[in-house]
């Protein structure tokens, strides 16, 4: 569930809708090259990411639990709070979990969720003092769609690492997911105060600010997200921006957003008719008149003829107006949605 839909923002982010790398679902897969990188720059924060230069070898150290058992950390986390088992009982403990561990990947590849998460149990039973345990467990528990059991184990997994930064962003995924918007926010914000330059917790709290209503936060968020990570010819990101500003009351910076957006892709839906309607605040009909009407090519809404007809009205076009507004109720409203592109989500 959360995962999926997570890897699928990802890709959007980076690649746009017209360059998906991988689908939907994939999330298990291995990734390389690009791909991998840009999902753990966002994920883990640039240091995480960005490839360092070899080192000098140095001595051996002491054993240490396998590190696929452990939460990636962002560099930005606190050297004496990143995880660590801090007793030989708690290696030794980890070891025996491992078979589990690796078991419970395999099935959790081919979607066996299940028996996953009775591999899951098994290696917590050896050892309920690592987090990433109760985090990957969340994950078979929200892929079997049981959100409050995930979130149970996502609360067991902050507690005993309280900067894990992939435990906060699951969890702010499943409350969004929720509809929860407000405790979504709450949790990327304290990722934030964990690893402040990771770009996708503001790239998500972005939309969890729009979803509340918050517009100006939201703005502020998705400006940091591009300047974290700017990435060029994304049309998502520059619709998702000129949205907010529509909605922040900015129209003339909204039209600058939904501009590129379009010439990135010219056939991309309904932002014809959010640049139409910033023109109509600015009390540019003409520009409105041609956006509105490029849209309705597309989609033939009432909403947008009425907005068309209001246009034509401001420029002595009565009937033409008329006429958007007679073509307005011939239009079954049951066969689209007629709320807004960016309208707020209730939860019901």
């Amino acid at each position: 569930m959360y995962c999926r839909q997570t890897f699928y923002l990802i890709q959007l982010i980076l690649f746009g809708a017209g360059r998906p790398y991988g689908a939907p679902g994939l999330i298990t897969r291995s990734l390389a090259g690009t791909g991998a990188f840009f999902i753990a720059y966002c994920m883990f924060g640039s240091a995480a990411a960005a490839p360092t230069a070899p080192s000098a070898p140095t001595a051996p150290s002491a054993p240490t639990a396998p590190s696929a058992l452990t939460a990636p950390v962002s560099a930005n986390t606190p050297a004496s709070n990143k995880p660590a088992f801090t007793s030989a009982q708690g290696v030794k403990d980890s070891g025996a979990a491992s078979p589990y561990l690796m078991r419970a990947a395999q099935l959790e590849r081919v979607g066996r969720w299940q028996e996953a998460l009775q591999q899951y149990d098994a290696a917590i039973k050896i050892n309920d003092r690592d987090g990433s345990f109760f985090s990957r467990r969340a994950k078979i528990y929200s892929e079997m769609r049981e959100p409050d059991r995930a979130l149970a184990d996502l609360s067991r997994a902050i507690k005993l690492d309280p900067h894990s930064i992939t435990t906060l962003f699951q969890m702010a995924i499943i409350h969004q997911d929720q509809m929860e918007d407000d405790l979504a926010a709450q949790d990327l914000t304290n990722l934030l105060a964990i690893d402040s330059k990771n770009p996708m917790a503001y790239r998500v709290r972005a939309v969890c600010y729009q979803n509340l209503g918050k517009y100006d936060l939201a703005v502020a968020d998705m400006k940091q997200f591009m300047i974290l990570l700017p990435l060029q010819n994304n049309t998502d990101n520059e619709r998702l921006m000129g949205q907010l500003l529509f909605q922040a009351n900015r129209p003339a910076e909204a039209i600058e957003h939904l501009t590129k957006a379009i010439k990135i892709n010219p056939k991309i839906k309904k932002v014809h008719r959010q640049r139409g309607e910033a023109y109509l605040q600015l009390k540019n009909y003409k520009a409105a008149i041609e956006d509105l009407t490029i849209e309705l090519r597309e989609v033939p809404s009432p909403d947008t003829y009425h907005k068309r007809a209001d246009a034509y009205r401001h420029t002595g076009q009565n009937a033409l107006a008329d006429q958007d507004e007679r073509s307005a109720k011939t239009i079954s409203t049951e066969a689209f949605d007629q709320a807004p592109f960016f309208s707020v989500k209730k939860k019901h």
